[in-house]
């Protein structure tokens, strides 16, 4: 499983609420360049995603859905990069690198 320490500190892991149970499948990280590491990611062989998208964007709310400011922010900076079972752990240190480069490579 990748952990905090393996990232850079520009990187800020979206942790879950206190009385969340999560089911660990994407590690979601923030990063304002998200779009750029996404790119550089998937070029490195790294599957991520954006993942999740704010429902008051949807037409079916209409065009007086709200304004979520904050939603909109996480929403461009939010990434998932893959954890869980799946990865073999001798994978994690090429994967934590990928992540450190791609970072870097989007400032």
């Amino acid at each position: 499983i990748l952990r905090e320490e393996t990232l850079r500190s520009d990187l800020t892991p979206i942790k879950p609420l206190v009385e969340g149970k999560p089911a660990y499948w994407t590690w979601l990280i923030r990063l304002a360049e998200r779009d750029a590491a996404m790119r550089a990611l998937k070029a490195s062989g790294v599957q991520c995603s954006k993942l999740h998208f704010p429902n008051h964007t949807y037409s079916g709310f209409g065009e007086a859905g709200a304004k979520l400011p904050g939603t909109e922010v996480l929403a461009r900076e939010m990434l998932a990069i893959p954890c869980g079972w799946w990865i073999d752990p001798t994978d994690i240190p090429q994967l934590a690198t990928a992540i450190r480069d791609a970072a870097r490579a989007a400032q």
